[in-house]
């Protein structure tokens, strides 16, 4: 009998344990509103209740949706979004319980700023370039949204659509003739809400075209040195393998002086730097082995010396500890080597595609160039050697991160600059090209496929002068402050 009636004390008590509250929590108070683009904030006090749980705003935005936001009793902040005029709404802010019972509500009237879409909208910038006109925005808010443009010519339109949060953003319309296309623009957000539409004007794309590779070659040192070129101990070809840079006795040390301005290492079958401009593609399936190899560039050279191209201190290397003069980029290594190209006239580029090695499925690691530069010259008299080098670029392979589109890029030949991504234009006319490796993915030696070139044959196209960066030469080897162009 007394055991019974402790299990029926000890039920009791858990019924009362279980039972609910269903008195409502106290309002929130000193409610004040802070307007933000297409929203903005509330601050307030909670109310003192114990078994307080959050705060919740309900309001319609001008799409008819309703729209809930909440915020917790940690917080005394909570935020609105979504409205597309700037207009008054109405908001009611509820108090609610651990047992959901919900307070009287607060309503407040609030008028936000200008929605994002419309002050992103005033940003959108177009900029003719080659074939194609690239729109620019900015999104300091941050707001995603949706970006759509529309381009018409001979009363035919299409449309392209871009979404978006990043702080500045832009994409390309593609395959455009060299002719005036009527430009327009709007945005909408995730709410539905959709900004007026802008009229941009009228945008010429510029005209460019895949240039002719039957007249380039492969630029010589001896041609690079013109009559600065000693061989009268040598015959007039790359350094072999077994060349010491640091035997003076070695017959070629006098010919194969260490400088900037020569070619890098390179092998006589496969991996030749004329490969890199043949016009064929490295295709692993087909195992051509259709790319330019700088040879082993853990080969000589001292860097107290002045030797520079060849590879440095590649002793501790190979466990990461300092390898090819370590960049401070775990994914990369610098290395430092050129290549030069004589394209056979004078001409004026737009832009630049270089194509990897295809090293099994990885197109965007081991031996590749990560990081090149480009420098050109148009110098009419070479007999004393090839001079009057400038500055183009300074350029990086970037992987995309959508395995599709990294896809797609191997496709189409490999990653491709404008040569001027910031002002699309034509370089100076040159004759004469240096590729100059600054970083590779890994390995000991660099790497890559194929070297194309867009632009016009002759001198007739409109240019700025090329600008050298700050400490950049074709000397030195402080490439690293150059602004780089993904």
């Amino acid at each position: 009998m007394l055991a019974a009636t402790a299990l029926f004390a000890v039920g009791c008590d858990d019924d009362n344990d279980n039972k609910t509250d269903s008195v409502a929590p106290a309002p929130v108070t000193d409610v004040t509103f802070t307007p933000q683009p297409g929203g903005g904030y509330f601050l307030y006090t909670n109310p003192k209740d114990a078994d307080f749980l959050y705060a919740r705003a309900e309001y319609t935005i001008g799409t008819g949706e309703k729209i809930s936001k909440t915020s917790s009793a940690y917080s005394d902040t909570l935020f609105i979004e979504g409205f597309g005029e700037v207009k008054e709404y109405e908001v009611k802010i509820y108090a609610v319980d651990r047992d959901n019972n919900v307070s009287e509500p607060v309503i407040m009237k609030v008028t936000p700023l200008e929605t994002a879409t419309e002050t992103i909208l005033s940003t959108v910038k177009v900029i003719p370039g080659f074939s194609n006109l690239n729109i620019t925005w900015e999104n300091e808010t941050q707001a995603r949204v949706n970006v759509y443009v529309k381009y018409e010519i001979d009363g035919k339109e299409g449309t392209k659509v871009y979404a978006s949060n990043a702080v500045e953003d832009n994409f390309e319309i593609d395959q455009l003739e060299g002719r005036p296309y009527k430009i327009s623009a709007w945005l909408t957000d995730n709410y539905g809400n959709q900004s007026t539409v802008r009229e941009l004007g009228e945008f010429t794309p510029k005209e460019d075209y895949l240039l002719d590779k039957s007249k380039w070659s492969f630029l010589q040192d001896s041609r690079l040195w013109g009559n600065k070129w000693d061989d009268s101990e040598a015959e007039d070809y790359q350094a072999p393998f077994g060349f010491n840079p640091n035997n003076e006795d070695d017959p070629l040390t006098k010919v194969y002086a260490h400088d900037s301005l020569k070619n890098g290492r390179r092998t006589h079958v496969e991996g030749r730097a004329t490969k890199f401009i043949d016009g064929e593609l490295d295709d692993a399936a087909k195992l051509n082995l259709n790319y330019f190899h700088s040879g082993d560039m853990s080969w000589g050279g001292d860097k107290t010396k002045g030797e520079y191209g060849q590879g440095y201190d590649w002793g501790a290397g190979r466990s990461g500890e300092e390898r090819f003069y370590k960049s401070g980029d775990s994914s990369s290594y610098r290395l430092y080597c050129s290549y030069f190209y004589d394209m056979g006239e004078t001409i004026q580029a737009s832009r630049i595609q270089v194509s990897p090695r295809r090293w099994g499925a990885d197109a965007w690691g081991t031996e590749n160039v990560k990081e090149f530069q480009i420098f050109i010259s148009n110098d009419q008299d070479p007999t004393d050697g090839i001079t009057g080098w400038e500055y183009v670029g300074h350029y990086a392979v970037v992987k995309p991160s959508d395995e599709s589109e990294a896809n797609l890029v191997l496709k189409e030949g490999g990653t491709q600059w404008l040569l001027y991504p910031d002002d699309p234009r034509f370089t100076p006319p040159f004759r004469y090209i240096r590729f100059k490796i600054v970083k590779i993915y890994g390995g000991n030696s660099a790497c890559s496929s194929e070297m194309t070139l867009w632009g016009q044959v002759g001198d007739s196209q409109p240019y700025a002068p090329s600008v050298t960066p700050d400490n950049e030469s074709t000397e030195g080897t402080t490439d690293d402050t150059a602004q780089v162009t993904e």
